[in-house]
């Protein structure tokens, strides 16, 4: 029947030692890894720290660790960018010592920690035995995990440039989970104080299109800079005669899931902005033509929105008496 033996920590001054914890097997022992695993040799002891006094890791460790992963957590009572102790992560698996906090003092910061930390989900509870409103000490809280930022900016390009989109809905999810958020007069938007991992970023606006449509990131402790352009959702095009643009004598009709009319020029024709669904483009002449009518190619386009902006072009091949209010047209 196997055994296991006390794991703990062993404070002297400005050094922390790990003791090693051993399993009782028959026929030996075996070395317990944090990670769960046993090999049938243990490791010879190492130091895999040197607390300085002269440096801002902190020095006097106090208390246990906390596990979390192949994570320690632990505090010290003295040093860091003060002098009144630390919070302090330990990567088992790179052997590399991070500072998470550093007790500032005071009425507001806390001094000196005492005791050991409590990891609930994510988060780090603990004391210190002095500082305080009342200089009587604190009980404190801090992410066991380093929280990260979201953030970008939506633009629409134009001839002059990139203009910032405001209130455009942004959208943060993980699978059961949405967070919204509306981009500033500055098109700009943030979520902060994530934890680490995966999220998709969606921009939405009724009548625009983006790019790229979402996108999905991985948060990991380091702030994260997500940008999307915009513009109408659109349908747009040309409507030529013998390869030259129609300017006069011709509407564009729209209808569908929304209606209107525009005038074609030299630029052509844009019905915007325009929501997701089914529409009908149809030239038309704006006089009663004497028969037989110019049809175009092709006579009128029907045309399905899903997000995204549309051409459509359209083009008469016939001689020009076909644009003239009293004259026929012979095609």
């Amino acid at each position: 029947m196997r055994t296991a033996r006390l794991l703990s920590m062993f404070a002297v001054g400005s050094l922390a030692v790990i003791l090693i914890c051993m399993i009782g097997i028959p026929g030996g022992l075996a070395h317990a890894q944090i990670d769960g695993s046993v090999s049938a040799t243990a490791p010879p002891f190492a130091i895999l720290h040197h607390f300085d006094p002269g440096s801002i890791d902190g020095y006097s460790p106090f208390g246990s660790f906390t596990l979390s992963g192949a994570t320690l957590y632990g505090m010290t009572t003295s040093g860091g960018d003060t002098v009144w102790g630390t919070i302090f992560k330990f990567d088992t698996k790179t052997k590399t010592l991070t500072i998470l906090h550093s007790f500032a003092g005071g009425t507001n910061g806390g001094a000196s920690p005492y005791g050991s930390l409590t990891l609930l989900g994510t988060t780090l509870y603990g004391m210190t035995s002095a500082g305080g409103a009342h200089g009587g000490g604190t009980i404190f809280s801090l992410p066991s995990v380093p929280l990260s930022m979201i953030s970008g900016a939506v633009t629409e390009n134009t001839s002059t440039g990139p203009v910032p989109v405001p209130g455009v809905t942004v959208t943060l999810s993980q699978p059961h989970w949405t967070l919204p958020t509306t981009t500033d007069t500055s098109g700009n938007y943030a979520f902060p104080d994530l934890v680490p991992g995966n999220y998709t970023v969606t921009p939405g606006l009724t009548g625009y299109a983006f790019a790229p449509k979402s996108t999905s990131v991985r948060v990991n402790g380091s702030d994260l800079t997500e940008s999307f352009t915009g513009g109408p959702v659109t349908i747009s095009g040309m409507v030529k005669f013998n390869g030259a643009p129609v300017t006069t004598n011709l509407m564009m009709n729209l209808s569908g899931k929304a209606s209107g009319t525009y005038t074609p020029d030299a630029s052509g024709y844009i019905f915007s902005p325009l929501v997701n669904g089914t529409y009908k483009v149809t030239p038309t002449f704006t006089f009663t033509h004497p028969a037989p009518a110019p049809k175009a190619t092709p006579p009128s386009a029907t045309i399905v929105i899903n997000g995204k902006r549309v051409k459509e072009n359209f083009t008469y091949k016939t001689n020009a008496t076909c644009f003239n209010k009293t004259l026929g047209c012979h095609q």
